[in-house]
C-alpha cells in the first residue's frame, strides 16, 4: 500500500495484556505505542495487537502506512500495524520511550 499517508508510532515494547485465544488456542497480546497524528501536537497512547510476545516489535520508532476507507457510510482509518512498518533510525521524539518495558 503506497498511498503517501504515513504516521510515526513509537513502540515501547511494554506488553499490556496477554492471553490464549479460546477459539484457536493460540497466544495473543496487546502492546503499548504512541502515535504521532497529523496536526496533533502530542503523541497519543494506543495499544496494538500481536500474535504473542515474540511478535511485539522491538522498541523504537516506526513509519507506518495508513489509508482512510469507508465503513458503513463513514470514513474510517485502516488497521494500523507497527510490525508492518519501517523502523526509523531516529532518536526518541517524546518521553514515551522513557517508559520501561516489561
Amino acid at each position: 500500500m503506497s498511498t503517501g499517508n504515513v504516521m510515526l508510532i513509537e513502540v515501547t515494547g511494554k506488553v499490556l495484556r496477554r492471553g490464549i485465544s479460546a477459539k484457536t488456542q493460540k497466544p495473543w497480546c496487546t502492546y503499548q505505542g504512541f502515535v504521532h497524528l497529523p496536526d496533533v501536537p502530542y503523541p497519543q497512547e494506543g495499544s496494538f495487537y500481536a500474535e504473542g510476545d515474540s511478535r511485539v516489535p522491538q522498541p523504537g520508532t516506526y513509519e507506518v502506512d495508513y489509508s482512510i476507507e469507508m465503513k458503513d457510510g463513514r470514513p474510517a482509518l485502516s488497521q494500523i500495524d507497527p510490525s508492518q512498518g519501517r523502523r526509523k533510525n531516529i532518536p526518541p521524539m517524546s518521553a514515551a520511550m522513557a517508559v520501561k518495558a516489561g
